[in-house]
């Protein structure tokens, strides 16, 4: 019997700038998003300034195409071994709209897995529209979830 797989992106807009910011899920409710990482114990100029932007950073084509652009392709070991997961990747979109900082911030308890959402993102082919603040270009905090589903 053959298995079918997908590998389903899932994208629930949470993006934040450092600590909280609001955004816009699919369902066009606002919701909040905390960002758990610390930079306690950090001297002072390597702490991140801590602030909610006035529009989030917006990729090229909105969320849909984010999510059609995110090719993710399931690793052959994980497919063969019938492993699943949900990696969620964080980033900075830049105020010149491109991406840095790609890294896990949640694992999927498989490193392939987590490798396969890093490049993924990191291969993103769109632009990207920068945060705001008061009018300015600022960097912000992008996450998305990427899940990796057998069926």
């Amino acid at each position: 019997m053959k298995r079918l797989f997908f590998c389903l992106i899932t994208l629930s807009a949470a993006c934040t700038s450092a600590a909280f910011a609001s955004c816009m899920d699919f369902a066009g409710e606002r919701i909040t998003i905390v960002d758990t990482t610390s930079d306690e114990g950090l001297p002072p100029q390597q702490k991140q300034k801590k602030f909610t932007v006035d529009t989030q950073p917006v990729y090229q084509g909105g969320n849909v195409q984010l999510m059609k652009d995110l090719a993710a392709r399931y690793p052959t070991e994980c497919f063969a071994e019938g492993i699943e997961g949900l990696a969620i990747v964080k980033f900075t979109v830049t105020k010149r709209g491109r991406i840095s900082g790609v890294h896990i911030q949640k694992t999927a308890g498989n490193a392939l897995l987590d490798a396969e959402a890093v490049r993924a993102v990191m291969a993103l082919p769109g632009k990207w529209t920068p945060a705001t603040t008061k009018g300015k270009k600022v960097d912000a905090v992008f996450v998305v979830p990427v899940r990796f589903v057998l069926r």
